[in-house]
């Protein structure tokens, strides 16, 4: 009988993915850039169903049965010690790759073969940040402030950043804003800060810390930076962005710890024995993002001032910034470097707004016609003046003006 020859008789099946749980806390900044580095390590090419939990209220001691039920190969873990299933991940038979370690370590059960712990530097942190307060320079004390000292995070980066302040003879002063048991007191925290010898740098143990110190210094009525030069750690972009002035912080790279978890967790899935040490992330030496709260520059911040006083000086005018920068006797680069430097902003948004607040004043407090404002405010015509007031408020000026009239009623 003649055979038959299949070519596809002998088609490899692909092995079944992997289900790997990845357990982060996605409310700070750590715990999404944990996520991005696990996400980069499975797009490599790894076949892994991922199933993630945020909610770490649904953790509970009887979780990892959860996700035994589940069929859940591995864990990316991380949690604090104080949750729900911590000590229950660690005992168990699951293949578990924790990207921050327990308050004591080795724990019993480091010899657990399929438990794995990674984590970031916190010695390499605090060099960053020295090394960012040393090049910045011209301090009369520096200062640590934690949120909770009892941690090992917070007095591991405390030891190193102390070590650093002594061999560099710093006045190095610390306080703590809160801890398990005890709230932040911004009244302490006002007076800690008032009693720093001035010009003062402060380094915040993470960015929720340098906001709560950004505000105790506006409420002491203390100039940052001029005063108090404020530093955060793991560049938060929303919070960083959202206080004022914008905050420097330490860009801790979480990203890579979490790539690096996951590659270990691949290791621990394939049978191999876990690490027998903890694998420390070393944070880089110009890790920091610079903003205003760090940034000191006199001379740029006096060129702006006087960019923004010709400026709204000549609301009226079509001004460009080549205009600006002429009249300064600076080069254009020069001044947008500057602008980006000081405010955050550049020429060109400045002389926007500028042109904009003049239009609103003409309109509430005379009765020109549009062709008149338009032609105060050197546009061509009322019809360009109407699409640039449309495109930077949303509303016409007709519509402006209703609620305006509007708002003078209530």
């Amino acid at each position: 009988m003649k055979k038959t020859n299949s070519k596809y008789s002998s088609v490899r099946r692909l092995p079944k993915p992997k289900t790997v749980a990845v357990l982060l806390n996605l409310d700070d900044a750590s715990g999404r850039s944990s996520l991005r580095g696990v996400l980069r390590y499975v797009n490599g090419g790894r076949r892994w169903k991922l199933k993630i939990v945020a909610d770490f209220e649904r953790i509970t001691a009887t979780f990892v049965d959860e996700l035994k039920s589940a069929g859940v190969d591995g864990v990316v873990a991380g949690l604090p010690e104080a949750s729900g299933c911590f000590r229950e991940l660690l005992v168990s038979d699951l293949p578990v790759s924790f990207n921050v370690l327990p308050e004591e370590f080795p724990v019993a059960g480091n010899a657990i073969r399929r438990t794995a712990f990674t984590d970031v530097d916190n010695a390499s942190i605090a060099a960053a940040a020295a090394d960012h307060l040393a090049y910045r320079g011209g301090f009369k004390s520096v200062a640590f402030v934690s949120d909770r000292a009892e941690r090992r995070w917070s007095y591991e980066r405390e030891r190193a950043f102390r070590a650093i302040a002594r061999e560099r003879k710093w006045d190095l002063r610390a306080f703590t804003c809160t801890s398990d048991e005890r709230p932040l007191d911004s009244a302490a925290l006002g007076a800690f800060l008032n009693g720093l010898p001035k010009p003062a740098a402060v380094w915040c143990v993470y960015d929720v810390t340098a906001l709560a110190v950004a505000e105790a210094c506006e409420a002491a009525g203390l100039a940052i930076p001029a005063q108090v030069a404020v530093l955060g750690t793991d560049n938060d972009e929303v919070l960083c962005r959202f206080a004022s002035p914008n905050l420097s912080s330490v860009a801790v790279n979480h990203e890579e710890l979490g790539y690096e978890s996951a590659r270990v967790l691949d290791r621990l899935m394939e049978g191999r024995a876990a690490p027998k040490r903890p694998l420390f992330i070393r944070q880089q030496p110009d890790a920091v993002v610079e903003r205003n709260s760090t940034r000191r520059i006199p001379p740029a911040a006096h060129l702006v001032d006087r960019a923004l006083d010709f400026i709204r000086a000549r609301a009226s005018d079509a001004l460009s910034a080549d205009d600006v920068a002429r009249h300064l006797g600076v080069s254009r680069q020069l001044l947008d470097l500057r602008f980006r430097q000081v405010r955050d902003t550049s020429v060109g948004r400045e002389i926007r707004a500028a042109r904009l607040a003049e239009i609103k004043r003409l309109l509430a407090e005379t009765d020109l016609s549009a062709s008149q404002i338009a032609a105060r405010c050197d546009f061509p015509s009322a019809a360009q003046l109407a699409h640039f007031f449309k495109r930077v408020t949303g509303m016409t000026t007709g519509e402006w003006k209703r609620l305006q009239s509007h708002a003078g009623c209530g």
